[in-house]
């Protein structure tokens, strides 16, 4: 929590013990939380050269029944970013895993090289896979015997659900209400494989933080028009050249 305060512009001397006591102060984050000492699992690291080249892509539930009875979510991670797409859904069927697939991957962050999904009857599906063959992407199976080949969507499906779990109480049950709001804090939150946020490996900066309104930071106190459009000149001047 300090060091995404520390990333948003902001400090004060007590910032990580008051963060703490935060924590230790919250009922929900001290009952969800998960118990220490899991023991360790050699994963093989999956990894991709440039963004949103390689995407995971799972699917999570049966939850309690939410708004339009929803059930499910419907996850995906890129490889390289971090970056978390995800969806209530009321139920598992091919055809909306496909629709999933064409919304938030294909049409809004290009064509990917390959997908990695478990072998679901979803994924497995002749339309899915045609989906997939009709676009040029490699289709790959992770083994049932091996999860951990699929663990990067499956560490995001775990942080979806510890947020989830601790929403449920206070919103009795109203958890596909609060899946946009757990998908920002993920977003903005540096994950430990990069150290950076997956908003700013995706669009090149930190995301505006609800905080800034009332207390902005420094990126907008010293914001000088004049300066930047002077150096955005001399960059493009550059550029050319």
């Amino acid at each position: 929590m300090s060091r995404r305060l520390i990333i948003q512009g902001y400090f004060w001397p007590t910032m990580a013990r008051d963060c703490a006591d935060l924590a230790r102060r919250c009922p929900a984050c001290q009952h969800f939380q998960k118990a220490p000492g899991r023991p360790a699992v050699n994963y093989a690291p999956i990894s991709t050269s440039i963004p949103f080249a390689r995407w995971g892509i799972d699917l999570v539930g049966p939850l309690p029944r939410g708004t339009s009875n929803n059930r499910y979510i419907i996850v995906t991670i890129d490889y390289f970013t971090k970056w978390v797409e995800a969806e209530p859904l009321a139920s598992i069927t091919e055809a909306r895993c496909r629709h999933f697939v064409l919304k938030n991957i294909l049409t809004r962050f290009g064509v990917p090289q390959q997908i990695i999904s478990d072998n679901g009857t979803q994924f497995e599906a002749a339309p899915f896979c045609a989906l997939l063959e009709a676009w040029g992407i490699k289709h790959t199976f992770s083994s049932v015997a091996y999860p951990q080949g699929n663990g990067q969507v499956e560490n995001a499906n775990r942080t979806l659900l510890e947020g989830l779990k601790k929403k449920l109480e206070a919103e009795g049950g109203g958890w596909v209400e609060e899946l946009h709001n757990i998908l920002w804090a993920y977003r903005t939150t540096p994950r430990r494989a990069t150290g950076e946020t997956p908003f700013s490996l995706c669009y090149g900066f930190e995301a505006k933080a609800p905080t800034e309104v009332t207390l902005p930071t420094r990126r907008v106190t010293q914001y000088d028009p004049e300066a930047n459009d002077t150096n955005m000149a001399l960059d493009l001047h550059l550029i050319s050249e």
